[in-house]
């Protein structure tokens, strides 16, 4: 079903309260995303099994976009965005309360001066419970064009643990950092079987990556082992992607859709959006290419984000790219 205000750039999370209902929460994000960008702080419910749309409290100062969110203890999280300025991310840690539809500052932001000393953006939470603890995971990102000739991709895991009222949480920022930094990645929570048993982990793939000032689109892909506190590479997409959307789904696979790719077109590097779905197989650590029915058509999507609710693979919004004017639009 279509909602009252397109956007890109935003957050999905999955929602299922106790009598099985489910519902997809739409965070904030851009209604445009040409060279003056507009941020909307809009948050829209959608409610699965008997359809239809609620508009909820909206994130405050028109919210963040280019962020992530992460359901935890029946509250959201979303650790940092873009609010305008390339040159500085905004870092406040914000939390929406869903039982009483309020969001607040939660007062343990990440410790960004203990890290690359500033805020940093296009990350993805991953919520995963650590033996008895429940938290979620930050994988990656990008530092602010501030300080640099361009962006920085950023290689860092860390871990928030929120307090029992969300109002505050420890982070852990001491995690083996990934073997390739990148931003723009997919990422997801993956159980994979090993000698000593089933290993849930933190696997993230494609996204952007830097070498000698030069960015590249990956296929590349790994996971990171709470057993051993360690990354292993896992076997690659078989599209370079960025920008693409992902969801674990009730199968246990992880599935890949949307996103944009570079072709080389002439002396000139092109970026358009993928239609293919493909998903990954933990059992095999295989990536399979889905059929044209898993296609993402009319139209392809860059920045598509969803979910898995009641068995379906639900997907709200992203970028179009339209090759006669050469610009990029919001649906």
């Amino acid at each position: 079903e279509h909602w009252q205000v397109p956007r890109s750039r935003h957050a999905v999370v999955h929602v299922q309260d106790g009598t099985g209902n489910d519902y997809l929460y739409v965070i904030a994000g851009q209604t445009t995303v040409d060279e003056f960008p507009v941020r909307d702080g809009r948050v829209d419910r959608y409610w699965v099994q008997a359809g239809g749309w609620q508009e909820m409290t909206p994130m405050v100062d028109s919210g963040y976009s280019n962020t992530t969110a992460a359901l935890v203890n029946g509250r959201i999280y979303i650790p940092a965005g873009y609010v305008g300025n390339n040159s500085a991310y905004d870092g406040r840690h914000y939390v929406h309360d869903i039982g009483t539809n309020v969001w607040f500052e939660n007062a343990s932001p990440v410790p960004w001066d203990q890290l690359h000393g500033e805020p940093y953006a296009w990350s993805v939470a991953v919520p995963q419970t650590v033996g008895q603890t429940s938290g979620y995971f930050l994988t990656g990102g990008v530092l602010p064009e501030d300080n640099f000739p361009e962006f920085e991709p950023v290689g860092n895991l860390l871990f928030f643990v929120p307090s029992p009222d969300g109002a505050s949480g420890s982070w852990n920022i001491n995690l083996a950092d990934m073997a390739i930094a990148r931003y723009a990645h997919v990422a997801g929570s993956v159980v994979r079987p090993t000698q000593f048993g089933d290993d849930e982990q933190v696997c993230v793939a494609g996204g952007i990556a830097k070498e000698a000032n030069n960015y590249r689109a990956l296929a590349h892909a790994e996971c990171y082992s709470n057993v051993s506190g360690s990354w292993t590479a896992i076997s690659p997409l078989n599209f370079r992607r960025f920008n693409a959307g992902s969801a674990v789904g009730p199968d246990g696979k992880w599935y890949v859709f949307g996103g944009t790719t570079i072709v080389r077109i002439g002396d000139n590097d092109v970026a358009f959006p993928l239609s293919v779905t493909e998903r990954y197989d933990p059992e095999t650590g295989v990536w399979e290419v889905l059929d044209s029915r898993y296609d993402l058509r009319e139209p392809d999507l860059s920045w598509p984000r969803g979910a898995f609710a009641d068995n379906t693979l639900w997907i709200f919004g992203g970028e179009t790219f339209n090759a006669q004017t050469q610009t990029w639009g919001v649906v």
